[in-house]
């Protein structure tokens, strides 16, 4: 018996549970496609493992089912920005949390955006001062990237 008569006899919620497990990303077919891909950047420091940011991806999109899928950090090690993707799109459910969390330097959460498949639906701010500052240090961070 090959592999995909033995997909086609499993049902989809089964097949996803054992896709997730495994860190794989998945299409609407059910169908495995390529592992998820970590990728690691430092601060331009000399002699330096501080990390700034690690990205996720899958077929050359933002993606992972088990966490956020960007993760910007501050100099000092905690988390600046925890971004949650799926195939590309900024989405976490919203029962779970947000797709967005914005932290200050202290690792206190300032600012939490929800969004679906790539869509916001909602932002709640804390603090409007700081969350505009880390939002133009994200921009810029973005840019610098392409």
């Amino acid at each position: 018996m090959d592999a995909k008569s033995i997909i086609s006899n499993m049902n989809k919620k089964s097949i996803n549970k054992i896709l997730k497990k495994l860190n794989i990303g998945y299409n609407s077919n059910v169908e495995p496609i390529n592992k998820v891909i970590e990728k690691i950047k430092y601060y331009d420091i000399p002699n330096n493992t501080k990390i700034l940011s690690r990205e996720y991806f899958c077929n050359d999109k933002c993606h992972r089912l088990d966490g956020p899928a960007n993760i910007l950090y501050y100099e000092n090690g905690d988390v600046n920005i925890a971004e949650y993707f799926i195939e590309g799109y900024l989405h976490r459910d919203y029962t779970v949390g947000p797709a967005i969390i914005v932290y200050d330097t202290n690792g206190i959460p300032v600012s939490w955006e929800y969004w679906n498949r790539g869509i916001v639906h909602d932002i709640k701010i804390e603090d409007d001062k700081f969350y505009k500052q880390v939002n133009i240090q994200r921009n810029l961070k973005l840019l610098n990237k392409e």
